[in-house]
């Protein structure tokens, strides 16, 4: 393992000059300055090399060493690797509810290593979204291992390069498979009595229809489980268990809302500082807030301090112009964002 660890280093150690050689093609005379006026930025509390590491982000300069997971080994060096989601654990709340995180399993491409990564607060909303689910392929950079985890370093991220691969509700067979479709006709939670302890359980149902083709789905445990769909939510159930033409969904279960009636779609076409406030633009629609409400809006709760509200968002925006979202308005106010 102390190989494995040293010839990590090295690799990182060669990264880093070439990191710094590629930024000075990119900034010239300007990058000494750069970095010092960055270090500063964040409070002396930056390196030379994690000042580098954001400046190439910023500058579209690869910055991680890319390792496939099943030779990461617990490096705690910044890494890149590619890999599938095979489990979404619950979302789980801590400090009072303050804050969140969620664990996601996932694995090599051909099966050969396997690790969790964990996601905090602002991170979790991808996962919340529905953006990244069950099956889907996903890339992480900035990645570290810590307790045994892997964790995504400031400046790091997930995102999904292949979707979850459903199955339509014309073709399923039994057993356990992930389906999209439309929620129709809930109904309220019934009580039934468990036939092993005789322990009070609730159970719910309602219809998942894909145009013409409908299936009921059976929420075992109710609303202890999963909160219901509003009529007309399109939606994605994972891990559920198809049998005698019903859909069961039980605690290793997962609904993802992809979309409700109300929702509109579009793509981010601004995202800028204007006047003080932040600047939101999804095709022909325009909206203006607060930064702080809109870096809430991109799932930021805390602006670390030194860093200005106005930098933070303009880092998370950078990699979001151009990209489709799904968002949602009351009037002329944005209420809810999400990249598809």
């Amino acid at each position: 393992m102390g190989a494995k660890i040293c010839k990590l280093q090295t690799r990182a150690i060669r990264m880093e000059k070439e990191q710094e050689r590629l930024l000075l093609g990119r900034l010239g005379s300007g990058m000494e300055g750069q970095i010092a006026g960055k270090i500063a930025e964040f409070g002396g509390l930056l390196t030379r090399a994690a000042a580098v590491r954001l400046l190439c982000r910023q500058n579209g300069v690869e910055v991680d060493l890319p390792i496939p997971l099943s030779k990461a080994g617990g490096a705690s060096l910044p890494f890149s690797f590619r890999a599938r989601v095979d489990r979404v654990f619950p979302v789980q709340p801590y400090g009072g509810g303050s804050g969140k995180t969620v664990r996601l399993h996932v694995s090599d491409m051909g099966g050969e290593g396997d690790a969790t990564v964990l996601l905090w607060n602002e991170q979790v909303s991808i996962v919340e979204s529905g953006n990244i689910g069950q099956g889907d392929e996903v890339e992480v950079k900035g990645a570290y291992f810590r307790l045994g985890e892997i964790s995504i370093g400031r400046g790091g991220g997930i995102a999904k390069i292949g979707g979850v691969k459903t199955v339509p509700l014309s073709g399923i067979g039994n057993g356990t498979c992930a389906v999209e479709g439309a929620a129709k006709d809930a109904m309220p939670d019934k009580e039934y009595a468990d036939k092993k302890t005789g322990e009070k359980r609730f159970f719910s149902s309602f219809l998942l229809c894909d145009g013409a083709e409908c299936r009921r789905v059976v929420v075992w445990g109710g609303s202890f489980i999963a909160a219901k769909p509003e009529e007309g939510d399109r939606i994605r159930l994972e891990n559920v268990l198809s049998k005698n033409g019903e859909l069961h969904f039980n605690a290793s279960s997962r609904m993802v809302r992809l979309g409700a009636k109300k929702d509109a779609e579009g793509k981010i076409t601004k995202m800028e500082i204007a006047g003080g406030n932040a600047v939101i633009a999804i095709d022909g629609a325009e909206f203006s807030l607060p930064q702080k409400d809109a870096l809430l809006l991109l799932g930021v709760k805390v602006v670390p301090e030194g860093v200005k509200p106005a930098t933070l968002f303009s880092i998370k925006a950078a990699g979001m112009v151009g990209k489709p979202a799904r968002y949602r308005k009351d009037g002329g106010k944005l209420l809810w964002l999400a990249l598809d």
